[in-house]
């Protein structure tokens, strides 16, 4: 995940911001497309706006 990330932005997964979305919060997210991740698979992940 570090290799695929930009500096100075926060990527989190599907399933933290699924987390994230139960709360009442004024978050925002930015959906990257979705990459291979060795072992995982394809994610699907976020960057925290």
């Amino acid at each position: 995940m570090e290799s695929t990330g930009t500096p100075g932005k926060i990527q989190i997964t599907e399933n933290v911001k699924t987390e994230l979305d139960k709360f009442e919060t004024t978050l925002q997210f930015e959906k990257r497309e979705a990459f291979e991740v060795k072992g995982k698979g394809l994610m699907q992940t976020y960057y925290l706006e």
